[in-house]
């Protein structure tokens, strides 16, 4: 792992360390429930939720624990096209690391508006490549409750293996859903790199 955590970039995107001042931006969008329903994020989210979440960022990078991206627009063009200022938090994404055994869980969120922009896939792929090649992991691994169709569409864009349901995995709501379980392994990303460059 890198002494500082770096900065991201794709053609539409930004995916930087998260900042004092996402502080704000991630109670407002953190908190709609449709975002949250989906996700492992607290409902209500409170302040104190955002607070803790943003102040812990730099210090579980430096512990190897945890790397987490805010997804920004890169450029006043794409800001506009989408109605969203430049470097703002949209939402967050980055890895649950377990770097003793070389692996880590890819987790994301982002504000509903921008869904169905492939905002997410470019995102994660991003994330993916980073995992792969700067943290030099060997598996990389998601998750996706049974009812969100479009995540699991987004991980086996990334290459990822479906590798199984883990039955009322997530409790959600007092209502127990199931867990729709994919993977990658480095030689596998390698692979698909390859010949992704010689369609190209």
């Amino acid at each position: 792992m890198e002494k500082q955590q770096p900065t991201l970039e794709t053609s539409r995107l930004i995916l930087r360390p998260i900042r004092q001042d996402d502080a704000f931006h991630i109670l407002a969008l953190g908190g709609d429930r449709d975002v949250a329903s989906t996700t492992q994020l607290p409902h209500p989210y409170t302040e104190g939720n955002a607070k803790d979440f943003v102040e812990k960022q730099a210090k579980v990078y430096r512990d190897g624990e945890c790397v987490n991206f805010a997804i920004c627009a890169k450029d006043k063009r794409f800001a506009d096209e989408i109605g969203w200022e430049p470097g703002r938090l949209m939402g967050v994404i980055g890895f649950y690391l377990n770097l003793a055994n070389n692996r880590a869980e890819l987790g994301y969120w982002l504000v509903k508006p921008f869904w169905g922009k492939g905002i997410t896939f470019e995102s994660a792929k991003a994330v993916v490549e980073y995992g792969f090649t700067d943290v030099q992991l060997n598996r990389i691994y998601a998750n996706h409750v049974t009812r969100n169709v479009a995540s699991g569409q987004i991980l086996k864009k990334l290459g990822m293996r479906f590798e199984g349901t883990s039955r009322q995995h997530i409790f959600r709501w007092e209502h127990a859903e199931d867990s729709e379980n994919y993977a990658i392994l480095a030689s596998e990303w390698q692979q698909n790199t390859i010949q992704a460059m010689k369609k190209a």
